[in-house]
């Protein structure tokens, strides 16, 4: 469903319940149609019933910063690729939109990230984290202010918590025991 964990909601034990799908496509697909097929067979092995909905929420919005953006627009096309430089802690980013960076981010921020910076198009840029290396955040909120510093100061964007609207995918029914194959 392409959403955040925060951004589900249902019966309780969806939380702690785990299961192992094993699946296959026949042919290679894209990424939007192995969602849809993902989807369609939690609807018919798990009963799912779903709504999504939007609510105002808190999040992080994404926005370029006063000096502009510090990314490359990347030529050609590709795939997102993500790798070592073999410099120290510098990771070389290729062909990534602005969605992706912001799917990205969402786990270290630990939330909703919604991308407001009207760049379009995929971009190159690269990461260094050996400043960040030396210092070990004492908790969440140091290791948050690390990414939202490092998103500023390396690729010229602007993070900052704000309440905006956000979709929500509230789980209407799902049965615990799956349908066999």
């Amino acid at each position: 469903y392409h959403l955040q964990a925060i951004q589900v909601t249902g019966p309780g034990w969806l939380e702690s319940n785990r299961y192992d799908i094993v699946a296959k496509a026949s042919e290679p697909v894209s990424k939007d149609q192995l969602r849809q097929m993902v989807r369609t067979l939690l609807a018919q092995r798990f009963k799912l019933t779903c709504h999504k909905e939007t609510r105002e929420m808190p999040a992080y919005v994404v926005t370029v910063a006063k000096g502009g953006h510090k990314m490359k627009q990347s030529e050609g096309e590709g795939e997102m690729d993500v790798k070592p430089t073999g410099k120290g802690l510098i990771v070389a980013f290729t062909h990534v939109t602005m969605e992706q960076l912001s799917e990205m981010t969402q786990s270290p921020l630990q939330g909703v990230v919604v991308d407001q910076t009207g760049l379009k198009g995929a971009w190159d840029f690269t990461l260094d984290a050996s400043s960040f290396a030396m210092t070990q955040p004492t908790g969440i909120e140091d290791a948050i202010n690390m990414v939202i510093q490092a998103v500023n100061e390396q690729l010229g964007l602007k993070i900052e918590q704000k309440k905006v609207p956000a979709e929500l995918l509230t789980v209407d029914h799902a049965e615990k025991v799956p349908v066999q194959n």
